[in-house]
């Protein structure tokens, strides 16, 4: 029957040990000792019940008959151990839960193994002292945040390694060490100063052993066969044994002292000198490394002079500003009496762990020490990483890199290039690698950038990612967003409108006639005599023979028009008018220049300045203009934050729907419980009565009768509740699961969705600060009174009409104040 015991669970952070009761197989316990928490292995029926059908029970998937229903099918079945189904199938075939069910226990039960094996692998690192506690939990708290952000299981290894808190070498040792294998205590010695600033017996950079040091290492060696002995022999517990060495390195590292393992089991009775002796003699040691022999004869612990502890009056310290050096210069009358020993304590107290000098060069400085100043430790530093080289072969209209054919080709129209077409080449950078300072603490440079390269429609990568490749002839095109585009041409006729149909989105589009709004339009560049009523949201150029009027364009590109009337107008690049602006709202990055006629009734947002020949009119609404600011990019951001916020909302919407109905499960759950001890008690109650009626005369047993009939008759009231609680149960369930799997599906997309949306904002931001913004207005006729001037820093309103005139924001000082003014610029 599938049940749970009691045991034990060691904590891979203080080796503590914590008794724990009816343990959930996914659920942390929290270490009494360190406060910590953790998972630990789960040794309850390991191999009778496999961890996917605990898992199963846990979350209610299956019942625990099921589970042992499963175990037997699979005992039939199976013909050997290798050649057993597997208990997630048969829960399957036997329908007892969905695959999306079981494909989610599956992911649990995944890292809940990976995080075992991760906290075996910490015990180790921190025992071998290559890590600190901190650094594991640290560690196990990034391993369990990718898991639940992106499903990924990374190892507890490689995220040290990638940490820079340990070497790859250091990791294979302890992988060694977690698997079985034996590595020497040597082994780990040499490695050890490859891991700065941590706890235990350590070799900072360039520090050489002393005979103290190799001493313990030689006599640790030793010791680990004799523990071993101890374990095996029953002597005493695999936990004593561990303490007992940590107790060792305790003295060693804190009092300099040996001690033999044998002698501290002894002194702490856990074991005899009888005991002793038999180790001794199965391990064939020689008289002088009986530890307990020699204390029985008389023989003192083994303990190293401790050096005279050193002050900041006997050393002057100075450490650079980077952490990466330090210095030390001897002030003390004393000098002679200072030890190399003594200074690399001084240091260690000092927190200078990393790249001390070795013990030869401190001797030699020791000996002649008197006003000299010598680096006693030096860090190692990051150096910077390379970003990707990004090679473009056609022009991008951008200051970037471009070689090809066509450079004296300022127009991208005027390239077309076939199918299967190297576009672009990116030729990888390098990493930044990490450094280390005195103190131990990893440096690192940010990670190269390399976002710049995004395959748009009509491209695609090669295999090897390495380029972009045109998947059909047209032109080329990058966009701001950094995407590489190739549209080919759609010539239309006639007029765009609903007898065209859709115009697609991979397209540089012609129309002969007059765009009308049928059919939104996306595309490369665009061409028109006219457009009207229309929605245009293009890469390219936006360019119309005649006007616009009551339409909303959005383009990467320039926009040239006869007329601009009734519409929304935003561009990147310049906006280029032949005659009116009626009533509009115009916002580009670039400059609006309107050639013969006038700006009326509008709102004007221009980056690089506005020229017109007129400026509003006596009879209409003034004009608002704004130059030099980056109002349009900031729109651009707004709405991809708006954006970005719209999908956090959605899943925190259907978050908090999955919470309402685990509280609503849990509630029908305590009421289901309730219900439970209420027909247990009716039931027991019946079968007293029942008994007692037995021994009743006529008359008290027809009231026996009455009695038992009404208790009867609330048992089936209580368990009819039951069983309409129980359905109510499985429909939560169910809405919970599907819920569930919607929110990690959407949670999927929308994490891929926010990612290119903050990629758009890193480019148009990059962008932007290529483009200086220019605050000025030129005016070649009148530009009316009470038209509204805003610039990066300053507004104001014109109080009278003007004629031919220039005005720039510019910085004017008064008396030692800066301040931002509009001024008028000479003609």
């Amino acid at each position: 029957m599938f049940n749970t015991n009691d045991f034990n669970l060691t904590c891979p952070f203080c080796l503590a040990e914590k008794h724990v009761q009816n343990r959930i197989p996914d659920q942390k316990v929290t270490c009494e000792a360190c406060g910590r928490k953790f998972y630990g292995s789960h040794p309850m029926d390991e191999d009778h019940y496999p961890l996917i059908g605990r898992l199963a029970v846990h979350y209610r998937t299956i019942t625990g008959a099921q589970l042992d229903q499963a175990i037997q099918i699979q005992g039939k079945n199976g013909i050997g151990k290798d050649q057993k189904i597997s208990i997630e199938d048969i829960i399957i075939q036997h329908k007892m839960a969905s695959s999306r069910q079981v494909g989610l226990l599956i992911l649990i039960r995944d890292f809940i193994e990976l995080r075992q094996k991760s906290e075996s692998f910490g015990k180790v690192a921190i025992k071998r002292g290559l890590v600190t506690p901190d650094d594991i939990e640290t560690a196990l708290i990034r391993q369990e945040k990718e898991f639940k952000r992106k499903k990924v299981n990374l190892l507890i290894g490689d995220i040290l390694v990638d940490d820079g808190i340990l070497s790859k070498h250091q990791c294979d040792l302890i992988l060694k060490e977690v698997s079985g294998e034996k590595v020497g205590s040597r082994e780990f010695a040499d490695v050890l100063n490859q891991s700065p600033g941590k706890e235990g017996l350590q070799l900072d950079d360039g520090m050489d052993l002393s005979e103290f040091e190799i001493k313990f290492l030689s006599i640790k060696e030793l010791d680990k066969k004799f523990g071993e002995t101890v374990a095996r022999k029953g002597f005493a517990s695999e936990n004593d044994v561990r303490r007992a060495f940590d107790r060792q390195e305790g003295l060693f590292r804190n009092h300099h002292i040996i001690k033999h393992i044998d002698e501290i089991l002894f002194n702490q009775g856990l074991l005899s000198a009888d005991q002793c002796l038999e180790i001794y003699n199965e391990l064939k040691w020689p008289v002088d490394r009986m530890a307990i022999s020699g204390n029985l004869h008389g023989r003192q612990t083994e303990k190293m002079d401790r050096p005279a502890k050193l002050t900041d009056a006997d050393l002057d310290l100075y450490i650079s500003p980077d952490n990466l050096s330090a210095y030390i210069r001897i002030i003390s009358k004393n000098f002679h009496t200072i030890t190399s020993l003594g200074l690399r304590h001084f240091l260690k107290e000092k927190s200078i762990v990393f790249g001390v000098i070795s013990d030869n060069e401190i001797k030699t400085f020791l000996k002649n020490p008197a006003n000299k100043q010598i680096c006693i430790a030096k860090g190692k530093a990051a150096k910077p990483g390379q970003k990707d080289e990004i090679e473009y072969y056609f022009n991008t209209g951008f200051p970037l890199k471009y070689i090809g054919e066509n450079k004296n080709k300022a127009d991208n129209q005027d390239i077309v290039v076939p199918r299967g077409k190297i576009l672009a080449k990116r030729t990888p950078g390098q990493e930044s690698i990490p450094g280390v300072d005195i103190f131990g603490n990893p440096l690192r440079i940010s990670m190269k950038d390399d976002k710049s390269w995004r395959c748009g429609e009509g491209a695609r990568y090669s295999s090897d990612g390495l380029k972009i490749i045109a998947k059909n002839e047209g032109m080329p095109r990058l966009s701001i967003d950094g995407r590489i585009y190739v549209f080919s041409k759609m010539n239309i006729m006639d007029d765009a409108d609903i007898r065209t149909g859709h115009l697609g989105m991979n397209n540089n589009i012609a129309v002969m006639g007059t765009l009308k709004g049928a059919f939104p339009v996306r595309g490369g560049d665009l061409t028109a005599d006219e457009i009207r009523d229309a929605d245009v949201d293009v890469i390219g150029d936006v360019r119309v023979t005649i006007g616009i009027t009551t339409s909303r364009i959005a383009t990467q590109g320039a926009v040239y028009a006869r007329y601009i009337m009734n519409s929304d107008i935003e561009a990147y690049g310049d906006i280029v008018v032949e005659n009116e602006i009626i009533d509009s709202t115009i916002k580009t990055s670039g400059a609006l220049i309107v050639k013969k006629s006038r700006i009326i009734a509008s709102r004007i947002i221009a980056r690089k300045g506005i020229i017109a020949a007129a400026i509003g009119s006596p009879v209409t609404n003034p004009c608002i203009l704004e130059v030099g600011s980056d109002a349009h990019i900031n729109g651009v951001i707004e709405r991809i934050d708006g954006n970005i916020k719209t999908r956090l909302d959605d899943l925190l919407q259907k978050e908090s729907a999955l919470l309402k109905i685990k509280k609503k499960e849990e509630k029908v759950n305590q009421k289901m419980v309730k219900l439970k001890k209420d027909i247990e008690q009716a039931a027991l109650l019946k079968s007293v009565m029942i008994e007692k009626s037995g021994e009743a005369g006529r008359e008290k047993l027809n009231r026996a009768s009455v009695s038992i009939h009404d208790v009867d008759r609330k048992m089936k009231k209580l368990i009819g509740t039951l069983k309409k609680l129980d359905q109510g149960l499985k429909f939560l369930r169910k809405e919970k699961e599907d819920l569930q799997l919607d929110l990690n599906s959407r949670r999927v997309v929308f994490e891929n969705e926010i990612d290119e949306l903050n990629q758009n904002k890193y480019f148009i931001k990059k962008w932007a600060h290529l483009e200086k913004g220019k605050p000025v207005v030129k005016v070649k006729g009148k530009i009316t009174q009470e038209t509204f001037i805003a610039g990066r820093h300053s507004t104001f309103t014109l109080e009278k009409e003007y004629n031919n005139i220039g005005i720039i924001e510019h910085l004017a000082s008064d008396n030692g104040m800066d301040s931002w003014l509009f001024k008028s610029l000479s003609r």
